[in-house]
Formats: structure tokens, C-alpha cells, sequence
């Protein structure tokens, strides 16, 4: 009996539908990504060859990853790379994957430094360093020092450096960001993802980050905001006397890391919102609001 003909609009149309039936909301985008992965092509591609049969070895590759994102494992652990401003970054289990609100940070970064040359950038949390090695592309005569308390992470993030060219300009260290720096190093510019994620919150949360994303990036206690007074003083103490602290929060939190951020010495403290309109970034500076 001669074996069914799977072509890629067909495969597409069955994946679809059975990612929804597993509760998947995005099922024909992770369809696409996950099919054009297996095909090493581009999710463009797709529709100009969507009757082109797959060979037998492109079905079994597209297969494994549909059973591990059936499974609710995230698309980005299943290729292996997430896009981050623009640009590709390697990713495992060991580092959380970047999330588009992130990048507001990139963003008010460069805003800030807009015509200022020279800046020495500190990363305190970098995961896989989308935040230190998207600045120092986009800031060229900057320097950046990227720190995590996981030398797993920090071995993707020397990875992404790599690929991205830039190991020349940024540095990392094997540390914990609450007490990190006793070499009188001070910073133009700190950038800090945190976890910021309660444990009280864990049930909430999708299978998909609960299950595969690591623990130790995701949670900060019962409440989700034990680290903040840690990382903001400790913060405080590594940047120059005019230098400005980015830091990501969850939403929610902005009063009290707001409130910390001044405790700390900070006299200029604000919470930026992202596109959803929720509190997303801590901005603290010694200079007057711009």
C-alpha cells in the first residue's frame, strides 16, 4: 500500500489543529517555526513550496518536535533560538527565554545615552546576554561587564557573544548580582532583569514557563519582590554618581520598587509601562527627569 503523500500545507493544517487540541493558543505560528526549523528554512518559505511533498526524514524531524511542543515545551527550547531586537540568540533550559517587553530596556538605553560616547555598561542577571550584547551593538563604543549567579547561563551567553561578535566587548563573571563588586568598578549604565515572579504565582502560570523555563530565573520569593531591595541597593553602590539603573519588574511592583529605589539613595525614581500598559521597568537615576 503505497504510504500517505504529507505535503507542507497538509502537515501545517494537521499540526494546527492538533496543537489546539492541546490547548495551544498560538498552534499555526508554532506550527510554521517548528516546521521550518525541521526544514531549515525560512517560515516564508513555506507558503512558496506548501505542495512539496517532505521526504521521510523531514516528517520524522518535524515529528520530534511536535511531541515535545505537544508536551507544552516552549517553541524557543525546541529550535534552540529566540529572537531578540532583531536578532537571533541561542537558547536552552538554563536561560530564560527573551520576551519582547525586555526590550523597552534596549530602548530607554538608548535614549538616555543619545550622544554620549564611552559608556561602561553593567548587566547584573544576564541569562543569554540578550540584554549586554544587544547594547553593545547598538551602542558601539560601549563596554560591558555581564553577570549571573548560573555558570550554565553564562555559557550560553558566551555562546551568543560569539556568534554576535562582540566577545571582544563584554566580559562575564560567575556571580550573585545582590552582592557582587568589591573592585571600585563603577557603571555608566546597569541593566537588570531580575526574577521577579512569586511562588504564590506558580500555579498560575503557563505550563510552559513553569514546567521548562529555570526556577532560579523565574521566582523571588512567596511575594515575588524578595530580590528587589538587594539588587537595587546593591546597584545603587555599583553606578557612577549620574548613571542610570534599568531594571525590569513584574507588574504590580512598581510602588515598592519605586519606593526602594529611593530608600536606596536614588532622587530620581519612575516606572516605565510596556505596550500592554503594565508596570514593566524601573528607571533610577541621581539626575533630574528628562
Amino acid at each position: 500500500m503505497k504510504s500517505e503523500v504529507w505535503t507542507i500545507n497538509k502537515i501545517l493544517s494537521w499540526t494546527t489543529e492538533h496543537f489546539q487540541s492541546k490547548g495551544i493558543e498560538s498552534s499555526r505560528l508554532d506550527a510554521e517555526i517548528l516546521l521550518a526549523n525541521a526544514l531549515n528554512c525560512k517560515r516564508l518559505d513555506l507558503y512558496l513550496r506548501q505542495d512539496q511533498p517532505l521526504t521521510e526524514s523531514e516528517l520524522s524531524e518535524f515529528k520530534l518536535r511536535v511531541r515535545r511542543r505537544a508536551l507544552r515545551e516552549p517553541v524557543a527550547y525546541i529550535t534552540g533560538v529566540k529572537e531578540f531586537y532583531g536578532r537571533p540568540f541561542k537558547v536552552n533550559s538554563n536561560v530564560l527565554i527573551p520576551r519582547p517587553e525586555t526590550e523597552l530596556i534596549v530602548e530607554e538605553s538608548k535614549s538616555w545615552t543619545l550622544g554620549l560616547e564611552g559608556i561602561k555598561g553593567l548587566d547584573i542577571g544576564t541569562g543569554s546576554g540578550c540584554l549586554a550584547l544587544t547594547l553593545s551593538l547598538e551602542l558601539p563604543q560601549s563596554q560591558w561587564r555581564a553577570l549571573d549567579v548560573s555558570e550554565a547561563a553564562l555559557e550560553v551567553a558566551k555562546q551568543n557573544a560569539s556568534e554576535l561578535s562582540v566577545s571582544d566587548r563584554v566580559s562575564f563573571v560567575l556571580a550573585d548580582a545582590a552582592s557582587w563588586g568589591s573592585d571600585g568598578e563603577t557603571y555608566d549604565l546597569i541593566v537588570a532583569n531580575p526574577p521577579y515572579i512569586g511562588k504564590r504565582e506558580e500555579a498560575e502560570l503557563m505550563v510552559d514557563v513553569k514546567c521548562f523555563e529555570p526556577a532560579q530565573a523565574l521566582f523571588s520569593g512567596e511575594t515575588g519582590t524578595e530580590l528587589l531591595r538587594p539588587w537595587i541597593f546593591n546597584a545603587k553602590r555599583l553606578l557612577k554618581p549620574q548613571g542610570l539603573l534599568l531594571m525590569e519588574i513584574g507588574s504590580g511592583q512598581g510602588q515598592e520598587a519605586k519606593a526602594l529605589a529611593l530608600e536606596a539613595g536614588f532622587k530620581d525614581a519612575s516606572i516605565l509601562q510596556d505596550l500592554a500598559g503594565h508596570q514593566r521597568i524601573l528607571r533610577a537615576t541621581d539626575l533630574n527627569s528628562q
